[in-house]
């Protein structure tokens, strides 16, 4: 899905397409065009500018700490058009993702200060 307006899928032809599920679903809307028509920044922001497809995030995401991560989830869950939806997915990955940066912090503080990797660790005043 585009989860944002710098984010796109190539197909293996070229079409730059909104969505991973909307490859080879002949029921999905019609490529936003392809990497080798010469006008496709021109239809990109054309696309960009009337898309419906660039959803709003829920409310209470914008002061979630995990909102640069997740980037609000995918939009075509939220529009509810996706096959794969999961209305309570959001607590599932804020769950996991606030305990994995805290995992992966801890390992990456540990390996430096055994290493002895001054660089990266704040001083102490």
């Amino acid at each position: 899905m585009m989860l944002s307006k710098n984010h796109y899928n190539i197909t293996p032809n070229g079409d730059i397409v909104p969505c991973l599920e909307e490859i080879g679903d002949p029921s999905a809307v019609k490529p936003i065009t392809s990497i080798f028509d010469d006008r496709h920044e021109e239809k990109r922001n054309e696309f960009i500018n009337n898309s419906k497809w660039i959803v709003d995030i829920e409310p209470g995401c914008a002061e979630c700490n995990v909102l640069p991560i997740c980037t609000g989830g995918c939009p075509k869950d939220r529009m509810g058009r996706s096959k794969f939806s999961m209305p309570s997915k959001c607590t599932q990955y804020k769950q996991i993702l606030n305990e994995l940066i805290y995992i992966l912090g801890n390992a990456w503080m540990s390996d430096n200060i055994k290493n002895n990797d001054n660089d990266y660790i704040p001083n102490a005043c």
